[in-house]
This record gives structure tokens, sequence and C-alpha cells, in this order.
């Protein structure tokens, strides 16, 4: 029998809405399902419990819990810091895997001391790294940089100095429970008037079509471009 490990998940966010926490529960739900004891921690006012839209990752079987992940100035941050602290040295996790920088940034202070075998750093790496922010991506604390493309591993190392092998590269996939190919896109092309003969590429998506920007905006419209050249009744449909 396989090794069953108890893995914790962080964000920063407080609700089951982002790319990123989908990611994460769709993690936390295949992990459990592989026998793993998962828990998670999302932002949030532990006086006040978990959002609503948290509820499936409970019913999931996460162990929820909420932190005030948030910029370290505020009043609360140095008693959320040591809750943390102790929460982690309780714990006892085989693997952390962090989904952006703002909670990282909380887990190496609150994890200073404590062992933990795989701490992992996923996501929060789109933009360029400045020099302070790349600072705990270079620690040996963290094991693995998870990026979900090579052009976001190579911004990465060139803007944060770390190094390549340091980071690995997974690419994104797709909840096949979800996906329904035998559903017609003619509703679509009625309500926007698209011949049938036309190609349609939708994409649902937080872009940013700035150059310097990693989320893939800026790729979409030059791989659009190439699309019309070659069709130029094609259309896209950006939600």
């Amino acid at each position: 029998m396989s090794r069953k490990f108890k893995i914790l998940l962080t964000t920063h966010r407080s609700r089951l809405h982002s790319g990123s926490t989908f990611q994460l529960y769709l993690l936390a739900r295949e992990l459990i399902k592989r026998g793993h004891c998962v828990h998670a921690l999302f932002k949030g006012d532990r006086s006040q419990g978990p959002h609503p839209s948290l509820k499936p990752l409970q019913d999931a079987g996460v162990k929820l819990e909420l932190v005030q992940f948030t910029i370290m100035k505020y009043k609360h941050t140095i008693p959320e810091l040591w809750w943390l602290h102790r929460y982690l040295l309780a714990g006892q996790f085989d693997v952390v895997n962090s989904f952006g920088g703002t909670d990282l940034s909380h887990l190496m202070i609150s994890g200073s001391g404590i062992f933990i075998p795989a701490l992992i750093a996923y996501r929060g790496l789109a933009e360029p790294l400045d020099p302070l922010n790349s600072i705990k991506y270079r620690l040996p604390k963290v094991r693995k940089i998870i990026a979900n493309s090579e052009a976001v591993k190579q911004i990465a190392a060139r803007t944060g100095h770390i190094r390549p092998e340091k980071i690995v590269v997974i690419y994104g996939g797709f909840d096949e429970a979800r996906f329904r190919p035998e559903i017609s896109g003619a509703g679509v092309r009625k309500e926007f008037k698209i011949a049938d003969s036309a190609p349609v590429a939708i994409i649902i998506a937080h872009l940013n079509f700035n150059k310097e920007h990693r989320k893939g905006g800026y790729y979409f419209l030059q791989a659009a471009e190439k699309v019309l050249e070659q069709r130029p009744d094609s259309r896209f449909l950006l939600v």
C-alpha cells in the first residue's frame, strides 16, 4: 500500500471563486480520493467562520481553517503569524503547498524552526519578481516551485535569480467530470449572430494583455492574429 500523506494547501483568497482556488479544491478532492489527509488554510476571520462558497471543500472532507493572510503591516499580523506557527507545529505536515506569494511569505516566517519535508510554491509567478519578493523562492526551505508554463519558468528564473532546476513546469489540465462535449454551441452562435461555418474560440479567464504580464492575454492575442490570417471569419469570445 502506498504511503498516505498529511497535506496542507494554502491560499490568500477568502472564497472559492478564482482559478487558483478552484485548482486548490480540485487537487484537494483528488488527494482525498487517494486516501490522503488534506487540510486547507484560506484567508478569513476565525471568529466569523468560513465563507459559504467554501462548503464544497468541507463536504469533500477537507479540514478547513482560516488565517488573516494580509500585507504585513496590520495590527493583527503578529498574532496571526504566531497562530500560524503553532498550527504548523501541531500539524506536522508532510507536504505544504502554497497557492500564492502572500501565503508563502507567511509560511516562511511562521514556519521558522519547523521542519517541513516538502514546501512547494505554486502560482504568484505571473509577474517579474523584484529583489525583495524573490528571496523566499530562493531559500532552501522551499523545495520546489511549480510554474504552469515554460515562459513563466523562464521569467521567474531570470528575474528572481532562481536555479532553473528548482522550477518544475506542470501544464494546466481540466476536470473531466465537468467536460460536456455533447453540449451544442448553437445557442451561443445564435445569440451573437455567428455563422455556423465560422470557427469560434471561447476563453474564460482573468486575462491581462500587457506584454510583460504572464497571465496569457498577450499570447492569446498573438495566436488570434495568426488564426485570423487563415480564417478571417473566426470569432473570439472573452469571458
